[in-house]
């Protein structure tokens, strides 16, 4: 039986792992935090998970890096955050304590001081720093502080949720991160149910790309009332002061799975970004192998001359590639397939296809002999749609398949 667990993305010990957090390039390491629950398979009361790389590519679990304050305003979860370089001997991580009131989920922004290493995250003694929404505008949710550093001072995003425009994000200054001012709404989304870019009920993790001509900035929009209308967009245009313009808008991952992403500046200044695989299987059986959720590889993002965001894998992925099992030419007519790869249940995969004469083509992994199983990538030319076919990947009534879709025009064939 083949190990489920991946091996080159970052995956929970054991437990609940979802968003990214506190990402930093520090001293020679990169350092990953994870929302996690070290408990149970489902969501809960989230800790602060911790891995640590050299590469980008190998990554070492290190304890639990940020725990609940008992009495505390995170004593019901630390929630997402960002890590920052304040000039101290560590860096200083910057969360959303969560801490339940009667019926009320009360959100506010805590402080966390690294220990020398960046081992351990302590909670801050002036902590809440923010200790909720601003205004009555706020009707959902309060969290998922970006801060950065400029010299005018801090700048911090907070992602919140609006009655009158579904998402919203507010901006906030401070010149020693503790003492904070609202300087109102830094951008709003428009509520419109059923577009493909609707902003749902509020908006997650905010996420700011800075370029020379053009700023990106990412908001996951969430939306209690349907799960599978989660996603990940990307608003082009330009800081403004305090407030951002808006000249554009496009999807981040068109995968249904793709959630949270988080960025940081590396010292190459080099802009990365992960997210969040959510699991495509059922509860039962993430409790029945024992951990749940994975992260993204590295993607390395940029700004292109129109100001929209692009993406693509690290340089350092290449690493994952140690052996060549084939390199070989294939001429396929409509209709004929070729066995690339026998056995092997990981393999990075290099195809150039052409499809000048019009045909889509198919790329099947991790079929069966027999044939009952396999997971198919589609290229769909009349559609002009790469498609990830997960309809026949498992055999387990464990697994939720799906198709998943998105756009890709092929202009030079």
């Amino acid at each position: 039986m083949l190990d489920p667990r991946p091996r080159a993305h970052i995956t929970a010990p054991s437990g609940w792992l979802n968003d990214p957090n506190g990402l930093i390039h520090w001293r020679g390491e990169y350092h990953v935090f994870y929302q996690h629950n070290p408990f149970s398979t489902s969501w809960d009361a989230p800790h602060w998970g911790h891995v640590v790389s050299t590469d980008l590519v190998t990554w070492r679990h290190l304890p639990i890096a940020l725990r609940p304050t008992t009495g505390g305003p995170d004593t019901d979860g630390c929630f997402s955050g960002c890590m920052v370089d304040d000039g101290g001997d560590a860096p200083l991580a910057i969360y959303t304590g969560v801490r339940n009131v009667g019926d009320e989920l009360v959100q506010s922004t805590c402080l966390a001081r690294a220990t020398a290493g960046l081992r351990q995250l302590v909670a801050h003694h002036a902590n809440p720093v923010v200790p909720g929404p601003p205004d009555s505008e706020a009707t959902e949710g309060f969290r998922d502080p970006f801060v950065w550093r400029e010299d005018d001072g801090w700048h911090q995003l907070v992602g919140s949720g609006s009655h009158r425009s579904g998402g919203i994000v507010y901006h906030y200054r401070s010149a020693n991160l503790v003492d904070w001012e609202c300087t109102g709404v830094f951008h709003r989304g428009l509520a419109n149910p059923g577009d493909p870019m609707d902003t749902g009920i509020m908006w997650e993790c905010p996420q700011l790309v800075r370029g020379l001509d053009a700023d990106v900035l990412i908001v996951s929009v969430h939306d209690d009332s349907d799960v599978g209308r989660r996603k990940v967009v990307a608003l082009s245009g330009r800081r403004e002061g305090d407030a951002f313009k808006e000249s554009g808008v496009d999807i981040v991952d068109h995968g249904s799975a793709f959630y949270a992403p988080a960025v940081t500046v590396d010292a190459a200044g080099r802009t990365l970004m992960w997210g969040w695989i959510q699991e495509t299987q059922t509860s039962a059986g993430q409790m029945h192998q024992g951990w749940s959720g994975a992260l993204t590889l590295p993607r390395e993002v940029w700004i292109d001359e129109s100001g929209a965001l692009c993406s693509g894998p690290v340089a350092e992925t290449s690493g994952l590639r140690t052996t060549l099992l084939l390199d070989k030419r294939v001429e396929l007519a409509a209709g004929e397939h070729d066995s690339l790869l026998s056995d092997g249940a990981h393999a990075w995969v290099e195809l150039t296809v052409d499809v000048s004469r019009g045909h889509g083509v198919e790329l099947h992994v991790l079929s069966d002999p027999a044939g009952r199983e396999s997971t198919i990538v589609r290229y769909d030319h009349a559609a002009e749609e790469l498609v990830l076919d997960r309809s026949r990947s498992t055999l387990s009534s464990e697994a939720i398949t799906t198709r998943e879709r998105g756009p890709l025009t092929v202009t030079d064939g």
